[in-house]
């Protein structure tokens, strides 16, 4: 457990740093509020992949659980971010306190939360089957779990009373792992998740930004490998030998490291036939060219995998019947308001829409300052929100 309480102190010291202060005469009585129980679960699936950081899953159970109730409990799980673990939903989101809080005032039925880790070597597996020793069977690990947590907790096994989300790479892995396992999950939420990994979609208020998906980041990974500094000496060429040696995953390399983990999901290497963009010390194929340009060997593979190009390949059934909340900030920082519109979009060709789809502006602070909708703020609303939404489905 010491993971889970260094990560709530953090979060609260940071977060107390912006509480404003009043006065002891006007300060109001904080309520009272029942708090449900948190336990960690043995996960063996995480030394299977190499990953020592993550062992074990994390489940919710509400203030007055009881094993015997005869209607059981619906179930809900939340996949986390790339680079996080199991921690992510309880510190940065403080989701069980939100449960906690939204269940003494009577605004959601009783649940039980389970918080899996989608973490590994890379950071974040993207929930997918690969046999990339990093990856595994990261997509079955979630349905095991499913079926752990039917077994040893009173769930209600119905996909109507079982539901899945998630935030940023989770969020695709809320989507995904239901694409390719219809009937277990009746509802999805997502919130700012790469769900389009290609568009071109223009969104107010934002009308001088378009939405290119992800070849878009291509300029920002070039330039946090320094690699656009060998394209400036060898314009439209680039170096082989360079781009071996400098493209590599690191701590201070964000969307480097991303499209790493994406490659190991996505495009590992198949060692009797490497292509020109394999690094082969790690065993990916990556989509950037050696000119610097999208290499489509590899883009089509990732792009096999991508939610909306899986639609028409006739996973679109998969969501029939199943309600979708979608929910995207208008600043976020990795254009991602344009992957939710460029899914929903696809939804509506096809007859179908979100339940619910919210795109966040700014929020005002105690100074009426907005606060604006990013990639990770406003945590604590999008969560309360996201736990309501689940329960009227149930």
């Amino acid at each position: 457990m010491h993971k889970i309480l260094l990560y709530i102190l953090t979060v609260g010291l940071i977060v107390g740093l912006f509480i404003g202060c009043a006065s002891e005469e006007i300060a109001p009585t904080a309520p009272t509020v029942t708090k449900g129980s948190i336990t960690p679960v043995v996960d063996p699936f995480m030394a299977t992949i190499g990953d020592t950081t993550s062992s074990c899953y994390y489940v919710y159970t509400p203030p007055g659980y009881d094993v015997n109730r005869a209607q059981g409990y619906p179930t809900l799980y939340l996949l986390n971010g790339f680079g996080a673990d199991e921690n992510y939903f309880v510190a940065l989101f403080s989701a069980v306190d939100a449960a906690d809080w939204l269940l003494s005032r009577g605004d959601i039925e009783p649940m039980i939360l389970v918080f899996p880790s989608g973490h590994n070597n890379f950071g974040g597996s993207f929930y997918t089957n690969s046999p990339h020793p990093y990856v595994g069977q990261s997509a079955n690990h979630i349905l095991t779990i499913v079926s752990d947590v039917d077994l040893n907790y009173n769930t209600i096994e119905d996909p109507a009373s079982r539901g899945i989300g998630g935030h940023s790479m989770g969020g695709y892995g809320a989507l995904s792992v239901p694409l390719d396992s219809t009937g277990v999950f009746g509802s999805i939420s997502v919130i700012a998740a790469p769900i389009a990994f290609w568009g071109t979609k223009t969104m107010p208020p934002h009308n001088d930004e378009t939405y290119k998906g992800i070849e878009a980041l291509l300029p920002s990974i070039l330039a946090e490998t320094n690699y656009d500094s060998v394209l400036e000496a060898n314009p439209g060429v680039g170096d082989t030998a360079a781009f071996r040696a400098m493209f590599y995953p690191a701590p201070d390399r964000r969307l480097t490291s991303m499209a790493f983990a994406m490659a190991a999901a996505f495009s590992p290497t198949n060692p009797a036939a490497p292509v020109p963009t394999s690094i082969a010390a790690v065993g990916v194929d990556l989509p950037i060219n050696i000119d610097g340009t999208l290499y489509m060997p590899v883009w089509n593979r990732w792009m096999a995998r991508d939610i909306v190009s899986r639609f028409s390949g006739g996973q679109l059934t998969s969501l029939v019947g199943v309600k979708v909340y979608l929910d995207a900030g208008l600043d976020d920082d990795l254009g991602l308001y344009g992957a939710h519109q460029v899914f929903a979009g696809a939804l509506a060709a096809a007859s179908m829409s979100p339940d619910v789809s919210l795109y966040y502006d700014g929020i005002p602070n105690s100074e009426s300052a907005d606060i604006p909708a990013d990639h990770t703020t406003h945590t604590f609303e999008r969560v309360k929100k996201q736990l309501i939404w689940h329960s009227g489905q149930f």
